[in-house]
């Protein structure tokens, strides 16, 4: 499963304004985008940290580089 940060990040960006247009008349619609921004961090991190995880696997290429060229 691959976390797509490009749909994610554009739906973000349209709730933000969404609430920053119509936070001038309507006051709560603030709680709300709070909560909600809130909550989509802590559960975008738990995907982040142990449903997406990847292992990087080198395989030592980066430390023969360094050692090759001195």
């Amino acid at each position: 499963m691959v976390f797509v940060y490009g749909y994610y990040y554009a739906q973000q960006l349209v709730i933000i304004a969404m609430v920053l247009i119509f936070a001038s008349s309507v006051p709560m619609i603030t709680v709300g985008g709070f909560l909600f921004f809130g909550l989509r961090h802590l559960i975008d991190s738990f995907n982040l940290l142990t449903v997406n995880k990847k292992e990087i696997d080198s395989s030592c290429n980066m430390f023969r580089k360094v050692l090759l060229n001195f």
